[in-house]
């Protein structure tokens, strides 16, 4: 069975008992004749949300789930930026990610072939998290430590650099249960 989930714009394709996928299919809506002749295209990037992934294995207390819960490999954590290039543009581009000030938070790294290409951005900074930052925050899971190195929700740019030229696009990161109105059960 398929089905296109409009509010993220997602197709869901389930089969009968073996598996379930999801694809971003958002840039298909922007993508036509003209646009394909043109010599780059930069695709609008959905809002990231931050959440904490719970990790099911460490030596953290996190790892008290044991084993036997149904596992499966998840999407990546982030945002996808996907870029079209009609022509080879040397080895790699470069997408660079800025806060609002200006300052650069994140530099990645893309194909530069022709063609579509998709990089995730997992919504952290450039730099590390040092022991001793983890230490002054007092975290004791991987999930939390995880977390420090996210960005703060607001709005970015993203910067396609590549041999002949850039493109910039606008990336906007959330919070978690951003708009979720929570419900006291106990009532």
């Amino acid at each position: 069975a398929m089905a296109i989930q409009a509010r993220d714009r997602e197709l869901v394709v389930g089969t009968f008992g073996r598996a379930i996928w999801i694809a971003d299919i958002a840039p298909f809506e922007q993508m036509s004749a003209p646009m394909f002749e043109q010599p780059s295209h930069l695709f609008d990037v959905k809002a990231g949300t931050l959440f904490k992934t719970r990790y099911a294995y460490g030596a953290t207390i996190e790892e008290l789930n044991g084993d036997m819960f149904f596992r499966a490999e998840n999407p990546p954590y982030g945002t996808n930026i996907t870029y079209y290039l009609r022509e080879n543009a040397g080895p790699e581009v470069t997408l660079t990610i800025k806060n609002k000030s200006g300052n650069t938070v994140r530099s990645l790294k893309g194909p530069g072939a022709a063609g579509l290409h998709r990089v995730v951005w997992d919504l952290k900074r450039q730099d590390k998290v040092t022991d001793e930052e983890a230490t002054r925050a007092g975290v004791e899971t991987l999930s939390e430590r995880d977390a420090l190195a996210w960005v703060q929700p607001g709005d970015y740019t993203v910067t396609l650099d590549f041999g002949a030229g850039s493109l910039k696009t606008e990336v906007k990161v959330l919070k978690e249960r951003q708009g979720v109105k929570r419900v006291d059960v106990r009532k």
